[in-house]
């Protein structure tokens, strides 16, 4: 068996004999597939009269063996025969042996370690990167050696791969659609470390279907808003509900940066409960609604009334500060009020270091029961704090709402 048929078995080639030209070691130096290491036996000593010698060499084994020869620590030599030594008191009968190099191991050969996304997810870019890492440096790697397989999208390709060693990156251009992306590997033997090909000989050893997934999202609803959003689902799933139509509709905006105003909370929430064209009764309770500019915000406000959800900004006289910011306290309560907890208990209480705040302690079972209910997570964690006084985005309100009723994310 020469050196290649081990190879295919997934092992290094290694030899033993002794380095007199006519015992046959030498010859291993004219064979199609020389070994990959050699342990030579040449002694210093006859047999039986050998002993520990720390300056022995692998090197100069004789006329046949040139130094020349299995040069890159491929050489573990036997030095001394069978005789005896004595190591703290115990004698052992044993060889002796200089060692720089193994004669035969474990052997991978090259193959695929991970097929990773370089770019956010999800993505609606047109183009993605995804980066290849092999377990040893290859060449050979083109775009040739790839395929996609996609699920919802059409004309995805493989724009190009880039790279050297063990890293390449592959660039795809995303195509059309909503959907999912991966690149695999199709091994054909083209890709090697120099000596052997991917997985070994033979073609699809090598393959690697595995990798991570693209989800692309090209159908976004507002240009403000792309899938690499944090609250892109509940903003999406806020939208596909009905209950907003976003900020701007040339070009089709959402403004999630912007803090929500008492007003589109009342239409906000209104519509959250169901009541997308409230006609209340009563009507004309607060001194500044309709207000320029937002009449049709005035039956959901009415509405906002005559649920209990408010009572006003004022009392005397009776208003509702339609264009005031909503603070995080307020939101909880409006909330908590909307899904029919007017009276709160909540169990566990004073988990937040924020709550009471001065001032808002009537606030403080609403925005615990909004905690106990999983609609909040607060504003920070260690310690944990609500942050009462804070004014609520479009996109955190779009999150407290979908959660309070439980609206599917798509």
């Amino acid at each position: 068996m020469d050196g290649y048929q081990i190879h295919t078995r997934g092992n290094l080639a290694g030899v033993y004999g002794s380095t007199l030209c006519n015992t046959g070691l030498s010859d291993f130096l004219n064979i199609m597939h020389v070994p990959d290491v050699i342990w030579p036996a040449r002694w210093y000593h006859n047999l039986g009269e050998g002993y520990y010698d720390p300056s022995a060499s692998v090197w100069n084994l004789g006329s046949c063996l040139p130094n020349t020869a299995w040069l890159n620590h491929q050489r573990i030599r036997q030095y001394e025969g069978d005789h005896t030594e004595s190591w703290g008191g115990l004698t052992l009968d044993i060889d002796s042996n200089a060692l720089d190099g193994v004669v035969a191991i474990p052997f991978d050969y090259p193959f695929v370690s991970t097929i990773l996304r370089k770019d956010s997810n999800p993505t609606n870019a047109a183009s993605v990167k995804f980066t290849v890492t092999f377990s040893k440096s290859v060449t050979g790697v083109n775009r040739a050696d790839f395929v996609l397989t996609t699920a919802g999208i059409s004309g995805a390709s493989i724009v190009s791969v880039d790279g050297s060693g063990t890293t390449y990156t592959a660039t795809v251009n995303t195509g059309t659609g909503d959907g999912t992306i991966r690149l695999d590997l199709i091994d054909n033997d083209s890709i090697q470390d120099g000596t052997y090909p991917l997985g070994g000989t033979g073609v699809g050893n090598g393959n690697f279907t595995s990798g991570q997934v693209y989800n692309i999202v090209k159908s976004v609803t507002f240009e403000d808003v792309p899938p690499t959003h944090p609250f892109y689902r509940y903003i999406e799933a806020f939208y596909k509900a009905g209950i907003t139509t976003g900020c701007s509709q040339t070009p089709k905006l959402y403004c999630p940066d912007n803090n929500v105003t008492r007003g589109e909370m009342a239409v906000f929430i209104e519509r959250a409960m169901g009541n997308y064209n409230p006609q209340p009764n009563p009507t004309g309770m607060f001194g500044d609604v309709p207000y320029t500019g937002l009449e049709a915000f005035t039956p959901f406000i009415e509405e906002f009334y005559n649920d209990k959800i408010t009572t006003g900004c004022s009392q005397n006289p009776l208003m509702y500060c339609p264009q005031n910011n909503v603070t995080r306290g307020e939101m909880a309560v409006f909330i908590e009020r909307a899904i029919g907890h007017f009276n709160p208990n909540p169990n566990p209480t004073g988990m937040f270091d924020d709550v009471p705040y001065p001032g808002l302690d009537g606030f403080t079972k609403f925005i615990e029961q909004f905690y106990n209910d999983k609609i909040t997570t607060g504003c920070a964690v260690n310690p944990l704090r609500y942050c009462p006084q804070n004014n609520v985005t479009r996109a955190e309100m779009a999150v407290f709402i979908v959660r309070a009723f439980k609206i599917p994310l798509p």
